[in-house]
């Protein structure tokens, strides 16, 4: 699906509800090392968090959401319709839409401070601003360069967007425009996608709804709430992983993920609250929404 600037839409995925920081990750540090982590060689060591974490083999340069992510196998999903939501990329889209904290070794050895500089990764990017538009016309992603592992310090990349609401629509409406018409001309690759996104056969709709207006509207409309069935989905499955990793809490990086998990579930709700409304506009808009049901 093309955007204006010939992005695919698809890619607008690829490459794409605010995160509370974790402002007290260095104290956190700290304690975590004076209780659970110290080796009793090390007890009543003046040395600072970061010098003290080294000796203890203990990490503390760490991107949160990434991490965590990560560690939940985002990376493992895909989905069979729109190929650009999974793996890294739907990471990065969870993480663009969250927001993160990166903690990172300030190079500091001094004993009055705790040789860690935290670093607040508001979201980029808004739900309103992927599905429906953002004010800019543009959104921002969040991406994690293969040259850094750990996601320590992810890059942002301007997108072209006018949100997929429009996105969908515009497709919607030009292949009814050639059903209606009965032209002969193929499908496009857009057209084909926004079917199966949808799940939704355009011929059969439109002559199920005996309107290309309203057949346009819910085949729009379909995709979208797919999109975001989807993503609730895997941040469903996400947060399962999350809660039921025996080893969370149990280490540093364990520590600090109950305040982004957190995060997560205000994202799962506020999508589903987007996934809902767009439902209902489905039901007003397609009057004989049943039809569309006996359709799948």
């Amino acid at each position: 699906m093309k955007l204006d600037d010939g992005t695919n839409a698809v890619d607008t995925f690829k490459s794409s509800v605010q995160f509370g920081a974790l402002e007290g990750l260095a104290n956190d540090a700290s304690g975590w090392l004076t209780d659970r982590g110290e080796a009793n060689a090390t007890k009543g060591d003046t040395d600072n968090t970061a010098v003290k974490a080294e000796k203890n083999g203990v990490e503390v340069e760490v991107n949160t959401a990434h991490h965590i992510l990560v560690n939940a196998n985002v990376s493992a999903y895909t989905h069979s319709s729109i190929s650009g939501l999974g793996g890294a990329n739907l990471k990065d889209l969870i993480m663009s839409l969250t927001g993160t904290t990166i903690s990172r070794k300030s190079g500091s050895t001094s004993s009055t401070d705790t040789g860690i500089d935290v670093i607040t990764k508001p979201a980029t990017v808004s739900l309103r601003g992927i599905f429906e538009e953002s004010d800019t016309g543009s959104i921002r992603v969040m991406k994690c360069e293969s040259t850094d592992p750990n996601c320590l310090n992810p890059i942002e990349q301007t997108i072209s967007s006018r949100g997929l609401k429009y996105i969908f629509d515009d497709i919607a409406e030009k292949l009814v425009a050639k059903i209606d018409k009965r032209l002969n001309v193929a499908q496009t690759a857009d057209e084909i996608a926004l079917q199966a996104i949808a799940d939704l056969n355009a011929t059969e709709l439109v002559s199920a709804l005996k309107s290309p207006r309203l057949a346009a509207k819910t085949l729009s409309l379909t995709a979208q709430e797919a999109v975001a069935q989807q993503i609730i989905t895997v941040l469903q499955e996400v947060l399962h992983n999350i809660k039921s990793n025996s080893s969370v809490g149990v280490s540093l990086k364990g520590a600090v993920a109950k305040p982004y998990i957190e995060s997560l579930d205000k994202l799962n709700d506020d999508l589903d609250k987007m996934r809902y409304k767009i439902g209902e506009d489905l039901k007003l808009v397609a009057t004989p929404y049943a039809v569309t049901q006996a359709m799948k």
